[in-house]
């Protein structure tokens, strides 16, 4: 059990380290598509997005003057809520197998 425990906390590490990375890599792979997105704050229900990024940079760049350093965050919390899922998960099962062992 302490391998799975120490390998759920290296991916979350991991995870909460990468997600900017793989939020720009993300959006350069959908960069002239045209992709909806969810507008809960305007009177529309959702958005087309087209962008055109010249590079890794430039998307990093783009998403700190339009978004600030919290747009290389947006879908973080789906990544926690997965986790939790997981925790609860581990948890759970650490528990049954306890209790089938111990009686």
């Amino acid at each position: 059990m302490n391998e799975l425990k120490s390998s759920f906390y290296a991916h979350i590490l991991t995870d909460i380290i990468m997600y900017p990375f793989q939020n720009i890599l993300y959006r350069l792979f959908l960069q002239g598509t045209r992709t909806l997105i969810d507008n809960v704050d305007g009177r529309t229900a959702v958005i087309p997005l087209i962008t055109n990024y010249d590079s890794a940079s430039d998307c990093y760049q783009t998403i700190l003057q339009q978004e600030g350093s919290s747009g290389l965050f947006k879908g973080f919390g789906a990544l926690i809520l997965q986790y939790t899922v997981q925790a609860s998960i581990i948890h759970l099962t650490t528990y049954c197998i306890d209790m089938i062992l111990n009686n």
